[in-house]
């Protein structure tokens, strides 16, 4: 498994279910934009095309199955619990087991807080 899979594994997650850029955290904004470059998608296209060009990307790069049901089964749970807080807990564990699988180092990028996921922060997409 490496970044590439779990960038587009939360890109689509976040894709899917919606997110305003300007509240979003700056690293998954930052997995969205560089999901977005790979699928060729360009600022201000219109809609439709976005979502072809996103279908034509997963087809020739499907999400890595095994990391996807990994990922619903414990969002699942975090569903199920009911707990105020539970779904949140329930990501950052995720988030925390698979990038912890893929981390080549434990060094985080210059400028970012400590956690897991400054690991996928990085400076090759333009903001």
């Amino acid at each position: 498994m490496d970044r590439v899979e779990i960038e587009d594994l939360f890109a689509t997650f976040f894709l899917s279910i919606g997110f305003d850029p300007k509240t979003i955290a700056p690293v998954f904004l930052g997995m969205i934009e560089s999901f977005a470059a790979r699928a060729g998608i360009e600022k201000g296209e219109d809609r439709e095309v976005s979502q072809a060009k996103i279908r034509r990307y997963l087809d020739q790069h499907p999400l890595n199955p095994e990391l996807k049901l990994r990922f619903e089964l414990v969002m699942r749970e975090g569903f199920a619990s009911h707990d105020t807080g539970s779904l949140e807990r329930a990501f950052a564990r995720f988030a925390d087991e698979e990038l912890a699988k893929c981390a080549p180092s434990r060094e985080r990028p210059k400028g970012t807080r400590p956690g897991y996921l400054a690991l996928l922060a990085h400076d090759d997409v333009e903001r």
